[in-house]
């Protein structure tokens, strides 16, 4: 057998490069805004957002109608994966950043939208979770978390006031501990296994032959890193703050994109690691995940109820979704990844919806405290309307898509309760059960404050119409069609991937 050499490795790589084309379009993107940055000097920075929109319109077209099928799922000697999971975290993640893009670019005096490093940031954000959905590998998704990190930490801080300035720094120490530890993991799996690809046979036979007590602490260690990028419980301090602070097309981006990226390695190694392979992955997937879930979703909707400010309850929200988004990818083994893709793009319409019609309410009225908001449904009936529906989706009530994503979700629990009798998979599903009817009591609380208080005096700063007041109209109205036409929404998503 002949030995590979270096120039058989370049020549692998060099055949595997064009699988990788739309990856490669955005960072080809990325470096066009940096020069464009260059040569403006910030002069002209709508500029700064078309060439950022253009680059990645052309970048999703090739993926969903000219993307190459590699003849291997597996490239780069194992550290990408590509299949359907891969491609759906990476429409998903160039929808979002489109969305975030349309958004910034909305007339607005907002100093951060004209600096060059804000698409920069948007698009570092971009790549990270491109390759987090399709890593295979765990020091590629250390190198993935990592890019998607150090992009927030500096994007948290582009408002450049004291308390975006705190946020930053909190989020960077929480997510410097969530980095070290996760390294550190890694480090003691790697000399265990002698290999960090958790699909090869070898890295679990070697784990299997570890002490339960070393298994138990290098599995807590890999999934407090995960858990902090979707801000599950125990390791969700760091978003209120930095959901509060940030820039707010940046913020709704956080809320999903993340979070489907990482909850995708769950799915993934669900679907390929069999029991027989890896017997100790039956408590870390039907213990410890559902352990957490539940804890996610109950602070997530607790917390929720004692918010008196939009911004925060919608940042609590954005961590019991965690808990849901969470559900369907751990079901999917079982069950089918339907209701993984559907919640996924479901929450991703609910969310920048949600905050794009906040950010309106609150330059309208000049505050996000709810209490304050009393009587505008009256002064703005249109973007309040919007908001019942919105707010209505999220609570995964009819007639919206969120009911269907949350009925679909459910639905797979129960199938996964059916096949392994798990108590902790019941109760994660009758937690996500109570948790809705929690959500009631928040999440229609904007909707009551707007319609049936009085407000005798407004004082409204009027704004001309923008691409975002259009945005969340296209998204509210995909709400309602996914509820009537659930059914072309799975086809679509089923003939895409």
């Amino acid at each position: 057998m002949r030995e590979v050499t270096i120039t058989d490795r370049l020549s692998s790589i060099s055949e595997q490069l064009p699988y990788l084309l739309p990856e490669g379009l955005v960072a080809i993107t990325l470096l066009a805004v940096v020069l464009a940055n260059v040569i403006l000097k910030g002069k002209d920075h709508r500029v700064y957002g078309w060439i950022t929109l253009v680059g990645l319109l052309i970048a999703i077209g090739y993926l969903c109608f000219f993307s190459l099928t590699p003849p291997s799922s597996t490239l780069f000697f194992g550290l990408i994966q590509w299949d359907q999971h891969s491609q759906y975290v990476k429409v998903i993640a160039l929808l979002g950043t489109i969305l975030t893009t349309l958004w910034s670019l909305s007339a607005s005096n907002e100093k951060f939208r004209s600096k060059g490093e804000y698409y920069v940031l948007v698009l570092g954000l971009l790549l990270g979770a491109m390759f987090l959905g399709a890593s295979s590998h765990l020091l590629m998704v250390y190198l993935a978390l990592e890019t998607l990190s150090l992009s927030g930490y500096l994007a948290t801080h582009l408002k450049e006031d004291k308390r975006s300035a705190e946020s930053s720094m909190k989020y960077l120490l929480f997510g410097a501990v969530s980095s070290g530890v996760l390294l550190y993991s890694l480090s003691w799996v790697y000399g265990v296994t002698g290999t960090l690809n958790p699909l090869s046979p070898t890295f679990w036979s070697q784990l299997n032959g570890l002490p339960l007590l070393a298994q138990i602490v290098l599995g807590l260690g890999v999934t407090f890193a995960i858990a902090f990028k979707i801000s599950a419980a125990p390791a969700h301090l760091w978003a209120p703050d930095v959901y509060e602070t940030a820039p707010l097309p940046l913020v709704a981006f956080f809320s999903v994109v993340p979070k489907i990226a990482a909850a995708t390695l769950l799915l993934r190694l669900g679907l390929v690691v069999s029991p027989e392979t890896a017997p100790g992955l039956n408590s870390y997937w039907g213990t410890l995940w559902p352990a957490i879930i539940v804890a996610t979703l109950l602070v997530g909707n607790l917390a929720a109820l004692l918010q008196g400010k939009a911004m925060r309850l919608m940042t609590y929200s954005s961590i019991a979704h965690s808990g849901f988004l969470l559900l369907a990818a751990l079901a999917a083994p079982w069950a089918s990844v339907d209701a993984f893709r559907i919640y996924g793009l479901v929450y991703l319409i609910m969310n920048f919806a949600a905050f794009g019609l906040i950010q309106q309410l609150h330059q309208h009225t000049g505050t996000d405290r709810i209490s304050q908001w009393k009587g505008w449904g009256q002064q703005l009936p249109y973007p309040a309307i919007l908001l019942l529906v919105v707010m209505i989706a999220l609570v995964g009530l009819p007639p919206t898509a969120g009911f269907i994503a949350k009925l679909i979700t459910l639905s797979a629990v129960f199938d996964v309760y059916s096949h392994t009798e798990s108590v902790w998979m019941a109760w994660a599903g009758g937690i996500g059960l109570f948790s809705t009817v929690v959500a009631l009591f928040y999440y229609l609380k904007i909707p009551y404050f707007l319609f049936f208080k009085k407000n005798e005096i407004f004082a409204t700063n009027h704004s001309r119409i923008s691409y975002r007041e259009v945005l969340v109209s296209v998204l509210t109205l995909l709400l309602l069609i996914g509820f009537f036409r659930s059914d072309l929404m799975l086809e679509a998503l089923n003939r895409l991937f």
